[in-house]
């Protein structure tokens, strides 16, 4: 079960994405990164959508020892625009205020990852710390991830507001690497705590009061929207393989294993024994995803077999049929219940 947990993290394909460029501006190869992280070929195309975290924990791994010693979260960090990160840093841009803009952050962050949470608190001295909560053990890859959302953060604060303000404090839950004052030169403090319980970063409460020069109340309200109806990434291997084979279905492409396999970059052999694992097979998948996709488009009120073939992938109208001879039988049986 421990495996499955692992599975349930997952990174925005924004996010891949973004590391990907950001080694490519430091020299490394991208497509042996994406190679070496087993990234599966669609995410490199796809629109907004997820993947399974240890993808990108392998990136980080790969660009740190590619970068021989240098500091991969400053590297990276040193590559970051506003938009990098997508719909996220929209919806951070738009707010009216810092403080807006960050509270937009913290609801939202699992656009970007559901591996860790970013909490507030509001201390005496009138500052705000914002702490960013693992969901999963710390290590040297999730380290580098921090370090580097740290900077990003403080990054798109200044340039949302043109303020050259730095944070009161910054505390990482890493030992100090060996690029400190290079760090504290990009965050603008020497205030910062190393070895600490959290990774956080604090900012002064009227600061929080400074107004966004990208704020947009218009747009800020049809992101919020969109937003709110994007569902939450896929938690686990299974509903991960259904998403893949949906968007092969979508794309119009032949409906095979083969398929579904290269785009999650296994093999034909191990995505079957994972299909067996959850105590299912490649047929009964196929076809309840099928019958699921003929259902919300209402194509069995008036059915065209022809479009349905075309629509569900089927190789010809005798297979349509069959298949919707033995979905009306499961429909029948339902209604019984």
């Amino acid at each position: 079960m421990s495996e499955y947990r692992e599975e349930g993290r997952r990174d925005s394909i924004a996010l891949a994405r973004f590391l990907l460029s950001a080694a490519a501006a430091s020299g490394i190869d991208a497509r042996w990164l994406a190679r070496e992280a087993e990234l599966p070929a669609w995410a490199l195309t796809a629109g907004m959508g997820a993947i399974d975290a240890r993808h990108v924990t392998r990136i980080w791994e790969l660009i740190e020892h590619a970068l021989e010693g240098g500091d991969a979260a400053l590297a990276v960090a040193a590559q970051y625009r506003m938009g990098a990160l997508d719909l996220y840093d929209y919806l951070f841009a738009t707010a009216p205020t810092l403080g807006e803009g960050l509270a937009r952050s913290r609801r939202y962050l699992h656009l970007v990852t559901t591996n860790c949470t970013l909490d507030a608190a509001v201390a005496d001295d009138g500052t705000v710390t914002y702490s960013f909560r693992q969901q999963h053990p710390v290590d040297r890859r999730t380290d580098l991830a921090q370090r580097a959302a740290v900077l990003m953060c403080c990054d798109r604060a200044r340039a949302a507001t043109s303020l050259q303000f730095a944070p009161v404090r910054v505390g990482f839950a890493h030992p100090a690497p060996r690029s400190a004052r290079r760090l504290a030169e990009v965050i603008g403090t020497d205030a910062i705590e190393f070895g600490a319980p959290v990774t956080s970063f604090t900012f002064r409460l009227a600061e929080l009061g400074s107004p966004m020069r990208t704020a947009d109340p218009v747009l800020a309200e049809i992101l919020i929207r969109y937003a709110e109806s994007v569902p939450l990434p896929p938690v686990t291997w299974l509903e991960q393989f259904r998403a893949v084979l949906t968007g092969v279905m979508e794309d119009g492409a032949p409906c095979g294993v083969d398929e579904v396999a290269r785009r999650m970059t296994v093999s034909v052999r191990t995505l079957q024994r994972r299909l067996a694992e959850w105590g299912t097979t490649w047929s009964a998948q196929l076809d309840e995803i099928r019958y699921r996709r003929a259902r919300e488009a209402d194509l069995l009120a008036n059915p065209t077999m022809q479009s349905l073939a075309a629509r569900l992938g089927y190789s010809d109208v005798r297979s349509v049929r069959r298949a919707m001879r033995r979905w009306k039988d499961v429909t029948s049986l339902d209604s019984h219940h």
